[in-house]
């Protein structure tokens, strides 16, 4: 919960992804009141994972998940959790991850150091790649 509020005062928009709509208005409701940093609950209709693809791709769009196959053509996310099923995608070294939410706001301050970074020298040769 911390880190979420610490994300919210940095400016980030906070919006959480359900594949479900059953019992919407409760978790809504849950959300409201446990997480009230959170500005959206955006329903993502289907139960195909790749759904997730629909939610806005580009550098200012960070999404967090568990899942490996939610980040098929991300440009950026974070692989959330050390669990069996995301194993093979933590091991991989093809994503960016953490296992807790401090972690998370590690990821995200490198995230935002690279980029600061990147257009001070936007013209130069020292332009690191993200």
């Amino acid at each position: 919960r911390e880190a979420l509020f610490k994300l919210k005062e940095k400016g980030y928009k906070i919006l959480v992804c359900t594949r479900s709509n059953l019992g919407l208005d409760k978790k809504k409701a849950f959300i409201r009141q446990y997480f009230p940093m959170v500005d959206g609950v955006i329903f993502v209709s289907t139960k195909e994972f790749e759904d997730k693809y629909l939610i806005s791709n580009n550098r200012e769009t960070i999404l967090i998940d568990d899942k490996v196959e939610c980040f098929k053509n991300r440009e950026l996310g974070i692989l959330f959790g050390d669990y069996e099923w995301n194993k093979e995608g933590r091991e991989s070294g093809n994503y960016l991850i953490a296992d807790n939410w401090e972690e998370v706001l590690e990821v995200l301050e490198n995230i935002e150091l690279l980029e600061k970074y990147n257009e001070e020298y936007e013209d130069e040769e020292l332009k690191l790649d993200k």
